[in-house]
């Protein structure tokens, strides 16, 4: 008898770094029918963590009954969090979150990705203001930063219920950028990222959120491309092209049953089919 003791959750679209390294996470099972003599002690071990969250760095176990069979079996896996999307700002340092499970440790990385990505829009709408672009993408922008500080508030909540601790937000103050560095970040995080991010969000607010935040990525990319020279455009078609690529990496991996299960995550073929979609 395994206890995990999880709510479901609603699955929410997230602005988000590459992915990180495969980060360590622990569990704790109950186990009943455990033998702590047994010879093959270490296979059984693994074989009892395996396929809750990722590859099993290591097990051990504390014995409540040993006479009946009965142990806390402590695992510790290397996992990656799966694909998500959204808008990050080039200046974000990420800062790793605190969590013991991997479900907290999902939602405590999403609450951090989702505030950075208020700045993210904040600095969109200076640099627009910058380049005198018209008022209406300005707005859109800082309405955006006020969705993403909403999202980032109620991932955080759900992060604290599972005893997760999200990082905070260290973003770096810079000048505003020339039209093809915007536009190049635009195609990255709006046209790739933010197009996806439209597509895998369940709570209907958040995606029709996620959907306006989308068109305002392609709103921007019809304003920019014009006032761009024909290298440019060419440059900023291939960081697109490229953050696809790398999008549908991302999500051929399947992601951990776990989050699946009590998330919603969609599995790697499904994820794969809506990302080919953007």
């Amino acid at each position: 008898m395994r206890a995990m003791l999880l709510a479901p959750l609603p699955l929410v679209a997230c602005c988000c770094p590459d992915p990180p390294a495969p980060t360590e996470v622990d569990a704790n099972f109950v186990y009943t029918h455990f033998n702590s003599a047994a010879s093959d002690f270490g296979a059984e071990c693994v074989e009892i963590c395996a396929g809750e969250y990722g590859k099993v760095e290591s097990c051990r176990f504390d014995a409540l009954d040993a006479g009946a069979g009965v142990a806390v079996i402590s695992c510790t896996y290397l996992s990656n969090l799966g694909c998500v999307g959204g808008r990050r700002p080039e200046e974000w340092a990420r800062v790793d979150t605190h969590a013991r499970e991997m479900v907290g440790h999902w939602l405590a990385e999403v609450a951090q990705l989702e505030a950075a990505s208020v700045p993210a829009f904040e600095i969109l709408a200076a640099e627009l203001r910058a380049h005198n672009a018209p008022a209406e993408l300005i707005a859109r922008a800082l309405a955006s930063a006020d969705d993403e500080r909403r999202h980032a508030h109620i991932m955080a909540t759900l992060a604290r219920s599972h005893g997760a601790k999200p990082g905070p937000v260290r973003v770096i103050a810079r000048q505003p950028r020339a039209l093809e560095a915007i536009a190049r970040e635009n195609a990255v995080e709006g046209l790739v990222r933010e197009a996806y991010g439209a597509r895998v969000a369940i709570a209907p607010a958040i995606a029709a959120d996620e959907e306006r935040h989308a068109l305002l990525a392609a709103d921007v990319h019809a304003w920019i491309r014009p006032r761009l020279p024909y290298a440019a455009r060419l440059r900023v078609d291939e960081a697109r092209d490229a953050a696809r690529a790398q999008l549908l990496a991302e999500c051929a991996v399947e992601p951990a049953r776990a989050l699946r299960d009590v998330l919603g995550l969609p599995d790697a073929t499904r994820a794969v089919e809506l990302a080919r979609r953007v």
